[in-house]
């Protein structure tokens, strides 16, 4: 097979989690998409990543994680990266990073957990009455 790829994924064991057996596969990859699975013949135009012996799959998502504030500490998330989670649903349990801002965001950012408790009911209060939507997945 002979296409155009901006990327090419050579010879990766592949498990796309649909349930089928995992199997070798090549991945053309154009901009950010994945457009052909299969076997590529053509690839010297194209950045190649040999996969042999390595699993591909798709990004994993965590439906129940706790890093409601570890995303101040490390944007990048890079623990995660490495594990293969591209998506994380926070919130659970309660926990919540809220609108943190001034005073709370420096201090959380520095670890200082207690101060969290100590000015959540000041943080509700400023944000019920700035009556700010937030849309946490």
């Amino acid at each position: 097979m002979s296409h155009n790829f901006d990327l090419i994924i050579k010879n990766g064991t592949l498990v796309d989690g649909t349930g089928n057996a995992r199997r070798i596969a090549d991945i053309g990859v154009r901009g950010d998409k994945i457009v052909y699975i299969g076997k590529i013949i053509d690839y010297h135009d194209s950045e190649f990543i040999d996969a042999t012996g390595c699993i591909v799959a798709p990004g994993f998502i965590d439906i129940h994680s706790h890093s409601d504030f570890f995303w101040l500490v490390s944007p990048e998330s890079e623990s995660k990266i490495y594990d293969g989670v591209t998506t994380e649903i926070c919130g659970n349990c309660g926990i919540s990073a809220f609108p943190l801002k001034g005073q709370l965001l420096e201090n959380k950012k520095k670890d200082s957990a207690n101060s969290i408790w100590i000015l959540i009911g000041k943080l509700l209060r400023n944000f019920l009455k700035e009556q700010t939507t937030r849309r946490v997945l």
